[in-house]
């Protein structure tokens, strides 16, 4: 048998983006907006609501609730073909939420997300006693 050719290849297949906000609802308003920043630059500074949808999501943590929340919001950006700007939260604790997020539809995504991983994500405090955390997208 022969020896096999082959070569291993790195390349860039996520994106990471590191989300604050002085309370959990500014936290999660970050990822909404960073997810509409990354799929169409721009698009939420001229924003016009055109698409509303709920959102529901329980979880043990903070974390798994942030990562649950902003996978539902990628998923209607694919579906309606929209991007979001805007949400309300008419329940948020560290395990529950109930929001509606705004958007408007867009031709295209110059940025496709695949998904938002769990990958170093660690909703916390930080000294300012501000919540963050890092995101992880599969592009």
């Amino acid at each position: 048998m022969g020896t096999m050719a082959y070569q291993v290849l790195g390349h860039t297949a996520d994106l990471r983006m590191k989300i604050s906000g002085k309370n959990m609802e500014e936290l999660f308003l970050s990822g909404v907006s960073g997810i509409a920043e990354i799929i169409k630059p721009g698009a939420c500074s001229d924003f016009k609501k055109d698409v509303e949808k709920e959102i529901k999501v329980d979880a043990s943590d903070a974390t798994v609730l942030l990562i649950q929340f902003l996978s539902k919001v990628l998923t209607y950006s694919h579906t309606e073909k929209a991007v979001f700007c805007e949400a309300n939260f008419s329940k948020l604790t560290e395990i529950e939420i109930e929001a509606k997020i705004f958007g408007q539809k867009i031709d295209e995504f110059e940025e496709d997300i695949k998904a938002v991983t769990y990958h170093e994500a660690e909703v916390k405090k930080n000294e300012r006693e501000e919540y963050e955390t890092m995101i992880v997208f599969d592009i």
